[in-house]
């Protein structure tokens, strides 16, 4: 019995902590087949760092890549996107995306906004597990 436990704490700690990555810029520019492999498992450390906030739209984007979309918003405010997970199950079609939205306030040019966007997602069980 003592045995399973340990296994099942080790599983456990793999699980939990071996899905995350510190935040690293070459790593998250790196396309592989149309994808950012990498990306999801660096979001959270990105996010958590700060690293972005009060930093100019130029220097994001040194630091991010190219953006995968940008947008005026309705306040005059720029959002930059980025894709952070695609996963197509078996369409053609996505069926369930997380984006990294970024809001650059254009009076002083700085990231004042981060929000990590999910889509519903409309996988089933079979293709969660066989197309992630």
């Amino acid at each position: 019995m003592k045995k399973i436990n340990q296994v099942v704490l080790v599983s456990l700690t793999v699980l939990i902590f071996g899905c995350q990555t510190d935040f690293d810029s070459v790593k998250w520019k790196s396309k592989y087949d149309g994808f950012y492999p990498q990306r999801k498992k660096m979001v959270k450390s990105l996010i958590d760092s700060e690293l972005l906030f009060n930093n100019s739209q130029e220097h994001v984007i040194e630091i991010l890549g190219p953006t995968d979309s940008k947008d005026t918003l309705n306040n005059g405010n720029i959002e930059l996107t980025y894709n952070v997970q695609e996963s197509y199950g078996w369409d053609i079609d996505p069926r369930y995306t997380v984006n990294l939205k970024l809001q650059i306030d254009t009076t002083n040019n700085t990231v004042v906004l981060i929000n990590l966007v999910e889509s519903e997602d409309r996988r089933s069980l079979l293709e969660k597990i066989t197309t992630d």
